[in-house]
C-alpha cells in the first residue's frame, strides 16, 4: 500500500500573522478540506521552493494573540 503524503506549500506574502490569518482558511474549512484524502495520509510543509519539507506535529500548531 502507498503511503499518502498532502504537501502544504504557502505562499509567504505578509509580515504579521494577523494579516496573514485575515487571508487564511478557517479551521472549518481545513477540515473540509482534508476529508478529500486518505484518513491515514501524513501532512508536510514545504519551504525553499520546495527545496525542503517539515513535517507538521500537533505540537506545532499554536495560538497566536494579538497584542492591542
Amino acid at each position: 500500500m502507498t503511503q499518502t503524503t498532502i504537501v502544504l506549500n504557502p505562499k509567504r506574502t505578509e509580515y504579521g500573522a494577523e494579516d496573514a490569518g485575515k487571508k487564511s482558511m478557517t479551521v472549518a474549512q481545513m477540515i473540509e478540506a482534508l476529508k478529500q484524502f486518505p484518513a491515514d495520509a501524513r501532512i508536510v510543509v514545504s519551504d525553499y521552493y520546495e527545496y525542503m519539507y517539515a513535517p507538521v506535529k500537533v505540537s506545532d500548531l499554536h495560538e497566536h494573540v494579538e497584542e492591542e
